[in-house]
């Protein structure tokens, strides 16, 4: 059960405004609209191109608003910009009262101290979501400054409840979590397309080869959900001298530990860049 399932549908009153709307956005909103706890009546967008106004509010059927409306009316506010573009936007800003506001920032490499001195009396909190939000099987990481109260922890609680699943995890740990979940999809699908690859180069069609593979890897996950053993559970696939263990033996003898480790590192090394002051 996730948090989002404990809360009643009609006691999610609180007017959640975001601040920006592209992929990510669009996709925490897809979660939060299937689980119907939070309606489009609860939304406010704001974005700075007219035109990208009037196509979200034709194509979602939220309500767009100019920057001080948002910021003076909604009770949570969502930063989704782009994070080279934060500290030129907060400067910008128009200055409101922010008192009890809980502002969520899911930009990778900003810290909330880049929040501080524009809202010095809100909740503010880091969240590391990604794009499976839009289908409900999202993993957000969620950090939260000292000031935020259990209440402002619980929506941001519910939110990403609706998207999926949460962890929570110290402020100087969420680089790490963009590493691996917030970046993770892209590299998951792009193992995937690799060994559909290899099935269509045996025979397979592509996507036959590319079906088995998705579902492999929801059922391989859904296990280590249930069981996070992974050694554990590769020793219940595998049979003295079968095709797991043949294929396991190449794989262990490449330099795959190698080439993830290095992945890791250098999504990291960008989450860290984009940390440091512009």
């Amino acid at each position: 059960m996730t948090e989002a399932d404990k809360v009643p549908k009609t006691q999610a009153s609180s007017k959640i405004g975001f601040i920006g709307f592209g992929r990510m956005a669009k996709a925490i909103w897809a979660g939060i609209h299937l689980a119907q706890i939070y309606t489009s009546e609860n939304v406010r967008i704001y974005v700075r191109d007219e035109a990208k106004r009037d196509d979200i509010s034709r194509t979602f059927g939220l309500t767009t608003c100019f920057l001080k409306e948002l910021l003076s009316t909604c009770d949570v506010l969502l930063f989704c910009i782009k994070p080279q573009e934060i500290r030129t936007f907060l400067d910008t800003m128009p200055l409101v009262d922010s008192q009890g506001k809980t502002v969520i920032s899911i930009l990778a490499g900003t810290p909330l101290s880049v929040f501080e001195p524009y809202f010095p009396k809100s909740g503010l909190i880091r969240a590391m979501p990604n794009t499976p939000a839009r289908l409900q099987e999202g993993m957000t990481g969620l950090a939260y400054h000292v000031n935020v109260s259990e209440q402002q922890a619980h929506i941001a609680r519910v939110l990403f409840g609706c998207c999926g699943r949460w962890v929570e995890v110290a402020e100087s740990q969420l680089n790490s979590v963009t590493a691996l979940s917030g970046s993770g999809p892209a590299f998951m699908i792009e193992i995937a397309n690799a060994l559909a690859q290899a099935g269509q180069a045996e025979g397979l069609s592509f996507e036959t080869s590319l079906e088995l593979v998705a579902q492999t890897m929801i059922g391989a996950g859904k296990l280590l959900q249930q069981t996070p053993s992974p050694k554990k559970l590769i020793q219940e696939v595998c049979s003295p001298k079968g095709t797991t263990e043949a294929g396991l033996e190449a794989l262990r003898a490449s330099n795959m530990k190698d080439i993830l480790h290095a992945l890791f590192k250098a999504t990291l090394e960008r989450a860290n860049e984009l940390s440091k002051p512009q």
